[in-house]
């Protein structure tokens, strides 16, 4: 869903479009995706396909517009559509070699289930409608993450659980079902959001002001039978944070974490404080034991900034960190908020920003992303656009960067954007809570 297992949102391999087409794209293809209830997924490309979420399953469209597409404006329906058995798609997917993970709910029941990316193998008819390769039971509704041959997500139980992302090891059955090859301790107060992946080590945000550090690869701190494995160590962020956590974001040899700080009593809605914390991928020095599984660990980096009522999930690249921050007084301002990473002040700090930028009034939510030298956010109705190195339009003393506008839509609300291969895929949604995919390039 963000781009890489380590969350960061960042498409490093996108050179087509830059700033310099900020107002000139437009749009190349669009599909209605149907009434979705909570449908907060993004979109994600892998390839020449973009997955989406629709009413009727997971649906795969052509990122370049042509199969399944036709009219003016041009209108594509799926290549093919996953069948998840009338549930509702609870999170982005997650792409490797052949298959694609995406967990959906039913109620009580929610499952993790994979597809054949080609749609091929399960699939059939006129539409083509795809069934499962196999499926998992009793999974929250988060975005699933794969690194190699595994792929992770967080189960009913407040477990991280991993599952042999081939579907040989732990499966069977026909329909197949897959068990976990191993699942981590509970962690009670695990945030139902992407775990992340980096040096080894699998990440998660907890409600409990933490970030909990387990071995990737199922060995160390692991026992039993079925294998549970225990946290090699415990991250406390510092400060009084009382408020959904971001998911951990791994770049460079750090894992970072941010929360907002809030008052229990904080209604009216006061100014608030974010803090951004930092650490080692190992846990560091300042760890209580100092080795040895379970440790408590202190940041070794950290960063804060004021004002804001709620901070979504980060993105890393070029050394920085990007966050989009809504205002706290109606229309609810939001800014882009710049943390220079390899600045000196953050160890152990708190610094704050680099640079801001003024993104405008009723502006979303999406999670910001990069690619090729470019921001991009979300405003209502349009995709805002902002040099990520905080250069062309910056000036002042604090810096401040101008942002442009990249694209526009109709309707007021968007939930996700992904780019790729030329084209900046979002989806958008009205207020009865009907979804369309758009494409721009």
């Amino acid at each position: 869903m963000r781009g890489t297992p380590g969350n960061t949102g960042f498409n490093g391999s996108e050179t087509e479009l830059s700033l310099a087409d900020a107002g000139t794209v437009t749009e190349q293809f669009r599909a209605d995706l149907g009434i979705i209830q909570e449908g907060w997924q993004s979109p994600v490309i892998s390839g020449s396909t973009i997955y989406a979420p629709t009413a009727g399953g997971l649906g795969a469209f052509d990122l370049n517009g042509a199969s399944g597409c036709s009219g003016t404006p041009t209108t594509c329906q799926p290549m093919w559509t996953g069948d998840v058995g009338g549930r509702q798609i609870g999170s982005a997917v997650a792409v490797s070699g052949w298959t694609v993970f995406v967990t959906a709910g039913l109620t009580a029941d929610n499952r993790l289930f994979a597809f054949d990316i080609r749609g091929e193998n399960g699939c059939a008819g006129t539409p083509v409608v795809c069934q499962p390769l196999w499926t998992a039971p009793d999974t929250w509704l988060a975005a699933p993450t794969v690194d190699g041959s595994t792929v992770y997500i967080i189960n009913g139980d407040a477990r991280v659980a991993a599952y042999d992302a081939n579907g040989v090891t732990g499966c069977g059955g026909s329909p197949k079902v897959c068990a976990p090859l191993w699942t981590t301790t509970q962690v009670p107060t695990a945030a139902p959001i992407t775990a992340a992946i980096g040096g080894g080590k699998l990440f998660v945000s907890t409600f409990d002001d933490t970030i909990e550090a387990f071995d990737a690869h199922g060995i160390e701190g692991c026992g039993g039978s079925p294998k549970v494995c225990s946290s090699l160590w415990t991250g406390e962020v510092q400060g009084d944070p009382h408020f959904w956590p971001t998911s951990p974001v791994v770049s460079g040899d750090r894992v970072y974490l941010a929360m907002d700080e809030v008052d229990e009593d904080w209604m009216p809605v006061q100014p608030l404080r974010t803090i951004v914390a930092g650490f080692p991928l190992d846990g560091g020095g300042a760890c209580t034991p100092s080795t040895g599984t379970g440790r408590s660990c202190q940041p070794a980096w950290s960063a804060s900034f004021d004002g804001t009522v709620q901070v979504n999930e980060a993105a890393a690249a070029y050394g920085k960190l990007y966050f989009q921050a809504a205002g706290v007084a109606t229309p609810f301002p939001s800014q882009l908020v710049v943390i220079d990473t390899t600045d000196p002040g953050c160890s152990p700090g708190p610094c704050g920003p680099a640079w801001t930028s003024s993104i405008g009034p009723d502006a979303g939510q999406v999670s910001p992303i990069v690619a090729n030298g470019v921001v991009y956010l979300d405003r209502s109705g349009s995709i805002q656009a902002v040099d990520a190195n905080g250069v062309t339009g910056c000036s002042g003393t604090p810096k401040v960067c101008a942002s442009t506008t990249f694209s526009t839509f109709p309707g007021p609300y968007a939930s996700g954007s992904a780019i790729s291969n030329g084209r900046l895929a979002v989806i958008t949604f009205d207020a009865q809570e009907r979804f369309t995919l758009r494409v721009f390039g």
